[in-house]
C-alpha cells in the first residue's frame, strides 16, 4: 500500500508462529504473508516478512491465525534469511473480502456471461440462475425472516441422469474455488511449509457469506450441520435432488430459483478456470458497490408495487390456485417469495452495478417462469388440498370479503413489518374496482371479524396471517 524510506503500509496474512530463527529478541513476533492461507501451501514462490509486536504497538480487532490485517511500522533488516522485519506501530484486522475486491481486476457483466455461457451448456434460464447465485444478495435491511446474504440455486428432476449431470457441475465448480471460498465444515487448517521448515496452523480468513456449497454426496445433498446456515441464507448453496414436484418442497421453499430440468446439461471448465480469479473479484467489488437494499427506498417501493401487479394478473389468469400455493408451508407463501425475488434483484443488480427497472422486469419474469413450470408439475390433487386449507384459514366457512383480504394480505407480505396504512388499502382496493364506500365497509368488517386490526392509528397488520 505505501513504502516509503523505512516506513510501509501493507495489507497480508498474519500467521501466528514465530519465525524459524534463533534471534535473540525479547518481543513478539509472527510472519505475515501477501498470499491466503489456500496459496501459501500451492505457491512455489514464497515472500515473508517478519512482524515485531512491541509494548507500543496498538492492536485493533482479534488476531488470528491466518487473518487478515493492515500493518503499519518500520522497516529493519532481519538477521536470518533474506527476510525484513515491520517494527509494528499499529495491527487492524481487515475484512478478507478486500483481499479479492480489486476494481481493476473486475471484468464487465459482458464477459462474465460469455464465460458463464462457453462453461454451462444449458438453457439461458439456468445459466442466468448461476450466474446470479454467484454474486450472493445483498442483506435487506429490516428483513423479517434475518436472512444474510447467501443465495439457494436448486434444482431438482426425478431423473438420475438429469440430476448426475448438475452434481458433477456443481461438484467441479467448487473444487475450482480458492479454500477460503469453499463451504467446509473444518476452518481450521495445517500444513508444512518446506521454504521455511515449520509446519504451520491457519483459520479460514474468510468471514463473509460469499463462500460456496455443492454436495459432495447426490443421496445426502444437504448435511444437518448446514440446515440452519440454509435456512438463514449463509452461504451461497448450489443443490441438485432427484425428486418428484412437491409444493412444500424443503429447498424449493427457501431457493430463489429453484428450476425443474428436463434434459442433462454438459459443461466444461477451461475457460472458466482462466478467469475464475477475474470474476471472483469482480464478485467482491462488486459486493462493496451493494452491500444492502433498503426496503424504504424509491427503487424498492417501485418493484414491490410491481410485484403486487403481477401477482394480481397472475390470480385473474389462474384463479383460486394462486391462493393455493400462498399459504405457509407451500413454495410460494407470500412474504418468503417476495423477499425472495428481492434477492435476485440484488444479485442481478450486484452484477450489472445499479437498480434499473428493467431489472426488475427481468425478476418477474423469471417468477413467472417458476409459477407456471410449478403449476404444471404439480399434481392438481395437491393444489386442491392446499386451496381448501387456504379457505378454512383465512375465510371460513362463509368465505367473508375474500378480495379486500387478498389486497391486504399482499400488501402485509411485501412490507417490512406487516403494518399497512389505511391510504395504500384504500388506493389498492379502487384500483381493483371497489368503490369508495364499498373498500371502507371492507376495512371495517375484516377488523370487526378478527382478521385485521389497528395497532397505530391508520395502520393496519393482519391477524390471521397464517
Amino acid at each position: 500500500m505505501e513504502i516509503r524510506e523505512d516506513y510501509v503500509s501493507l495489507r497480508g496474512f498474519i500467521i501466528l508462529r514465530k519465525p524459524p530463527c534463533n534471534v535473540p529478541f525479547k518481543y513478539v513476533e509472527y510472519i505475515l504473508s501477501p498470499l491466503a492461507p489456500s496459496e501459501i501451501s500451492k505457491s512455489k514462490l514464497k515472500a515473508y516478512a517478519v512482524v515485531r509486536i512491541t509494548e507500543k504497538t496498538k492492536i485493533t480487532g482479534r488476531l488470528y491465525s491466518g487473518g487478515y490485517v493492515k500493518v503499519e511500522g518500520r522497516v529493519e533488516p532481519y538477521p536470518c534469511g533474506n527476510m525484513r522485519v515491520i517494527i509494528a506501530d499499529s495491527i487492524v484486522t481487515e475484512d478478507f473480502s478486500k483481499y479479492w475486491a480489486l476494481e481493476e481486476y473486475s471484468i464487465s457483466p459482458k464477459e462474465i456471461r460469455r464465460v458463464i455461457s462457453s462453461t454451462l451448456y444449458a438453457s439461458a434460464e439456468l445459466q442466468d440462475s448461476f450466474l446470479y447465485s454467484l454474486f450472493g444478495a445483498p442483506y435487506i435491511m429490516k428483513n423479517p425472516l434475518n436472512w444474510r446474504e447467501g443465495y439457494n440455486l436448486f434444482v431438482m428432476k426425478n431423473n438420475e441422469r438429469i440430476v448426475r449431470s448438475l452434481f458433477e457441475f456443481f461438484k467441479g465448480f467448487t473444487e475450482l474455488l480458492p479454500r477460503e471460498l469453499r463451504v467446509e465444515r473444518e476452518d481450521k487448517w495445517m500444513f508444512t511449509d518446506e521454504f521455511l521448515d515449520i509446519d504451520l496452523k491457519v483459520f479460514n480468513p474468510n468471514n463473509t457469506d460469499i463462500r460456496y456449497y455443492a454436495p459432495k454426496n447426490i443421496r445426502n445433498v444437504l448435511p444437518n450441520w448446514l440446515k440452519g446456515k440454509f435456512e438463514r441464507k449463509e452461504f451461497v448453496y448450489f443443490i441438485p435432488r432427484k425428486s418428484k414436484p412437491d409444493i412444500r418442497d424443503y429447498y424449493a421453499k427457501y431457493s430463489e430459483t429453484p428450476f425443474i430440468l428436463y434434459e442433462p446439461i454438459e459443461f466444461e471448465f477451461s475457460e472458466l478456470r482462466d478467469y475464475l480469479p477475474n470474476i471472483l473479484a469482480t464478485v467482491f467489488w462488486r459486493r462493496t458497490t451493494l452491500p444492502t437494499l433498503n426496503p424504504f427506498s424509491e427503487e424498492i417501493k417501485i418493484f414491490r408495487e410491481l410485484f403486487e401487479y403481477w401477482l394480481w394478473k397472475n390470480r385473474n389468469e389462474y384463479g383460486e390456485i394462486i391462493d393455493a400455493l400462498l399459504v405457509k408451508d407451500s413454495l410460494f407463501n407470500l412474504n418468503r417469495r417476495y423477499l425472495l425475488s428481492l434477492n435476485v434483484l440484488g444479485s442481478i443488480s450486484r452484477l450489472i452495478g445499479k437498480i434499473e427497472k428493467r431489472h426488475m422486469n427481468l425478476v418477474l419474469n423469471i417468477e413467472q417462469e417458476i409459477l407456471d413450470t410449478w403449476i404444471n408439475e404439480v399434481p392438481k390433487d395437491e393444489i386442491m388440498t392446499l386451496l381448501d386449507e387456504y379457505k378454512k384459514t383465512y375465510l371460513g366457512e362463509d368465505r367473508v370479503l375474500p378480495k379486500a383480504l387478498q389486497v391486504i394480505l399482499d400488501l402485509s407480505s411485501t412490507s417490512v413489518d406487516g403494518l399497512i396504512s389505511r391510504e395504500e388499502i384504500m388506493k389498492t382496493l379502487l384500483r381493483l374496482g371497489f368503490t369508495e364506500t364499498k373498500a371502507k365497509e371492507s376495512i371495517e368488517k375484516l377488523v370487526a371479524n378478527g382478521y385485521i386490526y389497528e395497532p397505530v392509528s391508520g395502520f393496519y397488520k393482519v391477524v390471521k396471517s397464517g
